[in-house]
Formats: structure tokens, C-alpha cells, sequence
């Protein structure tokens, strides 16, 4: 990729600061855990950013990023959140982050745990003329 006319550099974890941060959103100091870096060595999702390649053109970047070849090491993986949270389930961030939030749990792969409750659900049972209890999952839901 770096042969490549136009082609001024070619990045990877190798290249960039140890420094972490968050992709939350927040303004600086956020209240998230700072766990990623620019371009990590472990490569959690499909799609996560491997390389940064900077060119004149945008067909000179173009063609590095086609040029650009890695070679994965596939890792156990977890589809179940509650699998994912569990004692045998690889770790996503074995390493140390910087502002961690307080009840998190890396080990566990949780980074922060919420917990609101609202009213009076025994009361609101008791009221009922039927209740229908079970547990229901959907997809992850954000900044509530």
C-alpha cells in the first residue's frame, strides 16, 4: 500500500499513541470508561478500523486500502449477552482503561451497569386484574 503513487502513509496500532478515549460522545471529562484507541491491536467488531492511510488523492487512498492485506486471529466469540457476561466468556478489554465507571466490571465484560426503578410494582400487582410475567429481550438501547 505504501508503493503506491500518492500514497504518503500507511497506519496501524503500531504507529499511534497508547492514548484512549471514548467514543460516547460526551464532552471532555465524559462519564464513559476511556477504551479505545485510534487504531487497536484487537479487533472486537466488523468494521473496527485496522489501518489509516493518508494519499494526494482519493483514488491514490483507494487504491492503499485495496492494497492493504491483514492476516486475523480469530478469537472465541459470545452471541448471548448473558454469555458474554459470564466466568468462561472471553474478555473484549483485558487491559486497564482510564476512567472507569464505578460499578463496572471488565472481567465481566460489563462497563456500566444502570439500575431505575419507578412506582410501585407490587402495589401495581396487587391492583391488577391479571398479570403476565416473563423475561423479553431487544437490541441494545442507548443513552436513555
Amino acid at each position: 500500500a505504501e508503493a503506491i503513487a500518492g500514497v504518503k502513509a500507511v497506519l496501524t496500532h503500531e504507529d499511534v499513541p497508547e492514548d484512549r478515549f471514548t467514543r460516547t460522545g460526551f464532552p471532555y471529562p465524559a462519564p464513559a470508561p476511556f477504551d479505545e484507541r485510534v487504531l487497536n491491536e484487537t479487533v472486537r467488531f466488523v468494521g473496527e478500523p485496522v489501518a489509516a492511510v493518508a494519499a494526494r488523492t482519493a483514488e491514490a487512498a483507494a487504491a492503499a486500502v485495496d492494497a492493504i492485506e491483514v492476516d486475523y486471529e480469530p478469537y472465541d466469540h459470545v452471541l448471548d449477552a448473558h454469555e458474554a457476561m459470564g466466568a468462561d466468556a472471553p474478555t473484549l478489554h483485558p487491559e486497564p482503561y482510564e476512567n472507569p465507571q464505578e460499578n463496572a466490571a471488565p472481567e465481566r465484560n460489563v462497563v456500566c451497569e444502570t439500575r431505575h426503578e419507578e412506582g410501585n410494582v407490587e402495589r401495581g400487582f396487587e391492583a391488577a386484574d391479571e398479570v403476565v410475567e416473563g423475561e423479553y429481550e431487544t437490541q441494545a438501547v442507548h443513552h436513555l
